[in-house]
């Protein structure tokens, strides 16, 4: 379920970067998917996973506006 990784997401000009956590709150979850908001930008050029114990892959960019399911193991390596 990808606890613990940091994910960077390259568009445009900007990077934003979010956690996946594995909940907020007492006995509540948020979910797994994370969302990036892109405002204007219509591709994302690229995706940096650092997974928990610090590996680190990267995974092509492509059109705005849709669903990604990235697997460990599945990217590049720096």
């Amino acid at each position: 379920d990808g606890v613990g990784a940091r994910v960077r997401v390259f568009a445009g000009n900007k990077v934003q970067v979010a956690e996946a956590l594995a909940g907020r709150g007492y006995q509540s979850h948020f979910g797994s998917r994370l969302h990036f908001g892109l405002g204007a930008a219509e591709r994302v050029e690229k995706i940096e996973v650092r997974w928990l114990g610090k590996e680190v892959e990267t995974f092509a960019g492509g059109e705005a506006r849709r669903l990604l399911t990235l697997k460990k193991g599945t990217g590049e390596k720096p």
